[in-house]
């Protein structure tokens, strides 16, 4: 009998095609600080953090970087939600959700295929 070894990753969403996707799901309360800039959204973790969160990670490597803005554009910070868009060089979606229990969710994020 042979064995097989699955490996799940939690978080991860694959394809074995060409294309390429992202969803970031969240409550509205915190889609709407994302998009008035109170918090900011790391396109590589996958995290919001605080702006006070990312000045404190710059304060530690800031002499690597010109400035703040090219802090968060090398390291995928966005500062707010228009931001995360204009970035995109696929196609964005955004839907609304209301769960059983009356919670409002936002799922956002892009899809399309790399070149």
């Amino acid at each position: 009998m042979e064995l097989i070894k699955k490996t799940t990753r939690k978080g991860v969403f694959e394809t074995n095609s060409s294309s390429c996707h992202s969803i970031v799901i969240c409550s509205e309360e915190k889609l709407n600080k994302f998009k008035d800039g109170e918090i900011y959204y790391n396109n590589d973790d996958k995290k919001f953090y605080t702006k006070e969160e990312v000045l404190k990670e710059f304060e530690k490597d800031k002499e690597d970087y010109e400035d703040f803005e090219d802090f968060c554009s090398e390291i995928s910070y966005y500062k707010d939600y228009d931001t995360f868009l204009e970035s995109l060089e696929h196609e964005s979606f955004k839907e609304e959700y209301e769960s059983k229990s009356g919670d409002k969710i936002v799922a956002f994020g892009y899809y399309g295929y790399d070149s």
